[in-house]
């Protein structure tokens, strides 16, 4: 099968209209099976009766790849988006339905918001650099808006933050949402990093970050990137919904950290956060932390802008530090126009 030419490529994308409803629909149903699972005659099966169980939804999603320039081209790298609205996505009570139209909906509001270059970066390149953080020449962070793996089920694109050479202390995955006449920025998962020195990885980072969390960090990087794009919403699962609320988010409450940053629960069991967190004030501020103080504001501060200035242009992010803020500077939302 690694021979021959992908299911979904764009000269076969008639195939999909064509065999519905027939016998030949089957056999190619087969071929995707075994593109997806070439080796696993297990995993081969199920998904094949998972495709025939949810014929309608299969189709439209094979064919909505096959006639995508950007599908068609992902499926290649990414060949677990072949059944991804067969599995949890988003929430963990949402039907195939609902999964197959937030899926289709999200890769039609990514192309749209943003320019091509912009999305070769992200999807088929190394991520776009949202912002440099230099707390030392030795010590680096950097902030990065990639793809996920294919067999993510907590959103498709995500925001990194991450040390030179290191995993990653902290990856927000999220996708993008219609909403009435504009869109909602859909958080699925924040997750830390995982096994033995973890704990002690996400304090250092905490230390030199000036008391900020990697988790915080990213969440601001995300809501400036909402912000550039006009989003309407921004929207958190909640522990009850979370697709991984078993696994490895254990430690991690998403209930808890919405509620510290000003999220209100809505109708339908998300969080959803205010485009712009308010800050406590300078003169709440015991005197003795207000160099520490300085320091995280102005940091949240430089992050936000940068992140605006990388959605708009592009490139390779700037450096946010090391920093000396002066109070009167403080960057609000609407300082930089967003993508058109």
């Amino acid at each position: 099968m690694s021979n021959k030419i992908s299911p979904f490529h764009t000269s076969r994308s008639l195939n999909f209209v064509k065999l519905f409803a027939n016998r030949e629909y089957l056999k190619l149903l087969i071929e995707v099976a075994y593109y997806r699972h070439p080796t696993n005659t297990t995993k081969r099966l199920k998904l094949l009766l998972r495709s025939l169980f949810w014929f309608r939804q299969t189709f439209e999603w094979h064919k909505q790849i096959s006639t995508s320039p950007l599908l068609s081209a992902l499926v290649l790298t990414h060949k677990g988006l072949v059944e991804k609205p067969h599995k949890c996505y988003l929430r963990m009570d949402y039907s195939i339905n609902e999964r197959l139209t937030k899926l289709i909906n999200h890769y039609s509001i990514f192309t749209s918001r943003f320019e091509d270059h912009l999305i070769q970066q992200i999807v088929f390149g190394k991520g776009l650099s949202l912002a440099r953080i230099e707390i030392s020449p030795e010590d680096v962070f950097g902030l990065t808006l990639t793809t996920v793996d294919d067999e993510c089920k907590e959103g498709e694109l995500a925001i990194r933050l991450h040390r030179p050479n290191e995993p990653e202390l902290a990856i927000l995955r999220f996708s993008f949402l219609p909403y009435k006449n504009g869109i909602n920025l859909y958080i699925g998962g924040i997750q830390g990093p995982r096994g033995i020195g973890s704990k002690e990885k996400i304090k250092n980072a905490c230390k030199a970050l000036s008391g900020l969390s990697p988790n915080r960090l990213v969440l601001e990087s995300c809501l400036a990137l909402a912000n550039c794009l006009k989003v309407d919403q921004v929207l958190v699962v909640s522990d009850k919904q979370q697709v991984f609320k078993n696994k490895h988010n254990k430690h991690f409450s998403y209930d808890v950290f919405c509620s510290e940053l000003e999220g209100r629960l809505n109708q339908n069991g998300d969080y959803q956060l205010p485009l712009f967190i308010e800050r406590k004030k300078r003169e709440d501020t015991p005197c003795k932390r207000r160099a520490k103080y300085q320091r995280k504001h102005a940091l949240l501060d430089a992050v936000y802008k940068n992140t605006l200035l990388m959605s708009v242009w592009g490139g390779q992010a700037d450096l946010c530090g090391p920093l000396e803020p002066q109070f009167n500077q403080t960057w609000q939302p609407g300082d930089i126009e967003p993508v058109q």
